[in-house]
């Protein structure tokens, strides 16, 4: 099959297209990240010498409710997934009200009209506590960091493919190795904003993250070689001899 009829662009401007773009993802994410990086950095030495302002809040809401989202699994299968969460909305001495999402601990220790203790960093509330429960949340600059390393990740993979790769062989399967990357995006992003919060495991707790992190490269390594080699066999072995 001709060239051509991977890709409505042409084979070769697409690949050439894909590459520049990947370049420019890959140092635009990185240089982006840089900044945030820094300050996520400070935030982590704020967490571990609890270093952040205190205000008290009132509660003046408090609600529990359950959203289900239909998953389709590998056989395509479909089965609901529930999901609860544990809302509480906060006024400020200064008057303003704030709704979010918390951890079911700190839900269960707080009451309509109680008290809750917000840590702030640089302004930004970076926490709460109700009767000894904390919860910390991923600052502004966390949220960046983990937003530009996205963009850089995926322009990683634009660049691998194009240097590696760079045949076109269909939505489907291009969009296949699209969620595998993306997939391994997320569960770096995730380790990484836990890092920012929390820090880095020990013990048997760093073990299982980096079994956990094994096992999802693993998972997403197979999709990525399972559906190239697809693509491989589509793209040479129906071209004319």
């Amino acid at each position: 099959m001709p060239a051509s009829h991977f890709s409505p662009l042409g084979y070769t401007r697409l690949r050439w297209v894909t590459l520049l773009v990947g370049i420019a993802m890959l140092v635009v994410g990185l240089s982006a990240a840089y900044g945030p990086f820094e300050r996520s950095r400070e935030f982590r030495q704020a967490v571990e010498c609890d270093c952040f302002d205190r205000e008290a809040a009132t509660i003046v809401g408090r609600r529990e409710f359950t959203t289900t989202s239909i998953v389709t699994d590998a056989n395509g299968g479909q089965y609901a997934h529930d999901v609860t969460h544990y809302e509480l909305t906060w006024e400020r001495p200064g008057g303003g009200r704030t709704v979010r999402d918390v951890s079911k601990d700190v839900y269960d220790r707080t009451s309509d009209g109680g008290r809750l203790d917000l840590r702030t960093w640089r302004g930004e509330v970076v926490g709460v506590e109700a009767d000894g429960a904390v919860q910390l949340f991923l600052p502004e600059p966390g949220r960046r960091m983990v937003t530009w390393f996205w963009v850089a990740w995926f322009g990683l993979g634009a660049l691998l493919w194009a240097v590696l790769f760079g045949w076109w062989d269909g939505f489907a399967w291009v969009g296949g190795r699209l969620l595998a990357w993306a997939f391994l995006a997320w569960v770096l992003g995730r380790l990484g904003s836990e890092a920012v919060i929390e820090g880095f495991d020990t013990g048997w707790a760093l073990a299982g993250d980096v079994a956990g992190l094994v096992c999802a490269f693993l998972l997403a390594g197979f999709i990525l070689v399972v559906m190239t080699g697809y693509g491989a066999q589509q793209r040479f072995g129906e071209e004319p001899r």
